[in-house]
């Protein structure tokens, strides 16, 4: 039950500003807490503020209602090499409505947050913080910006050519089975993770409750691309169903790796509904998820390498697939370490660096899977029963070797035939 309060506490402690007042309040069953309520808060016209090299910013502070006394408003910052100077300490006066104006200068690029206090217990000073960026250009935003939607395209476009090469083709012949499993968990647990802490204020309240003054690390665009992802990877599936596959299958050990990742979210779920997890319950559960979206990207790869390799060919798996994926990976990695470089913030690259080894992983078996289309060029495809009238099942899997001396006068043929 202490638990349990606690938590209302910081869920109440985290209602927006423009509530007005803010009270904490501790129930138990059959005990008697002192209740402290918060009338007045401190509050300022905005929580983030960019500004360049040896430029100022500026940003108000206020209170929700005036007081019949004077409050003085102190600030510190972190990280003060960033900063050259805060000024604009200064008091409220009694029974006014008055703001005081903070001038901001910078020193040089970096990322740093001003946390204001008051000489008044009484007031709520939660919310009273502003998050300075400073970048070292606005050309590097903007480029870094540019760079965003360039993988943001390339990567949501990356699903379609392999759902026309299959639909061309009427078989997913060629396709791993086990690549597509780890394909479409990854991208529902990345799904439910977004929705998770964009849209469900609980799940927003339990990571504030980590971090007070950071920021929902997840956009609008993040939960339209989770979900477009989603989607078109089920529609791989659907395809998968329905169309020619040969004797291709799930294989036992990804079999149950997929419904070990889904089981255990759905017991750790099950867990969170009875009672049993006290801490976080809903951001951990959302936290596991991200680690399968982790697990999975980095091992998904693999099966379909292996079956490329063990073919001989690429047919059947979409080389565009491979470009678009490449493109999006390439400019994710070099926007991860423009930003760190324009805001000499190399931790977010050090500091979370799983998000940068995703993207090199991607990049590496993209270059594999181009070095394998490329260098099978001399493999004849395997014709599909659609077109022979023959049930794939008695043909074998391999592809057929061109004959050596007809090589050279059809090789620009097959080369057009694999792109």
């Amino acid at each position: 039950m202490i638990q349990h309060a606690h938590m209302e506490v910081q869920r109440l402690r985290t209602l927006p500003p423009n509530v007005g007042t803010v009270c904490i309040i501790s129930v138990l069953t059959h005990v008697a807490l002192p209740v402290q309520c918060f009338d007045i808060s401190l509050l300022v016209s905005s929580q983030d503020l960019y500004i360049y090299i040896g430029e100022c910013g500026h940003f108000l502070t206020y209170l929700t209602n005036s007081v019949d006394r004077p409050v003085k408003v102190v600030s510190t910052f972190e990280k003060k090499g960033v900063l050259l100077e805060v000024t604009g300490d200064g008091i409220i006066n009694a029974n006014s409505n008055d703001m005081l104006n903070f001038t901001v200068t910078s020193k040089r690029p970096g990322q740093t947050t001003i946390f204001l206090t008051t000489s008044d217990s009484n007031i709520d000073v939660s919310q009273a913080f502003v998050r300075i960026f400073v970048p070292r250009s606005q050309f590097l935003d903007s480029l870094s910006a540019l760079f965003g939607w360039i993988y943001f395209i390339a990567w949501s476009a990356s699903f379609y050519p392999q759902i026309y090469t299959n639909w061309k083709r009427q078989s997913v012949v060629g396709l791993s089975f086990d690549y597509v499993s780890l394909h479409f968990s990854g991208f529902a647990a990345y799904a439910l993770y977004n929705v998770g802490l964009a849209f469900i204020n609980e799940v927003q309240m339990e990571y504030r409750e980590i971090h007070p003054t950071g920021l929902i690390p997840v956009k609008i665009n993040d939960v339209v691309f989770a979900l477009h992802a989603t989607l078109a990877v089920s529609i791989i599936v659907f395809q998968c169903l329905v169309y020619d596959r040969g004797n291709q299958n799930l294989s036992k050990p990804f079999g149950a790796f997929f419904t070990v990742i889904w089981l255990t979210g759905f017991v750790f779920l099950i867990l969170i509904l009875s009672g049993l997890v006290k801490t976080r319950p809903w951001l951990s559960l959302l936290y596991y998820f991200a680690a399968v979206k982790l697990c999975t990207t980095v091992t998904k790869y693999t099966p379909q390498a292996i079956q490329n390799f063990r073919r001989k060919s690429t047919t059947g798996w979409s080389i565009w697939n491979v470009m678009f994926d490449f493109v999006g990976g390439v400019f994710s990695v070099i926007q991860m370490v423009l930003l760190a470089y324009n805001y000499n913030d190399w931790d977010s690259i050090f500091g979370n660096f799983s998000k940068f080894l995703l993207g090199v992983v991607s990049v590496f078996y993209d270059v594999l899977f181009m070095v394998q289309h490329y260098s099978y060029t001399g493999y004849q495809p395997l014709p599909s029963r659609t077109k022979l009238g023959l049930n794939v099942n008695n043909v074998s899997e391999e592809t057929t070797r061109i004959n050596p001396t007809f090589e050279a006068g059809v090789s620009t043929h097959f080369l057009l035939l694999h792109s």
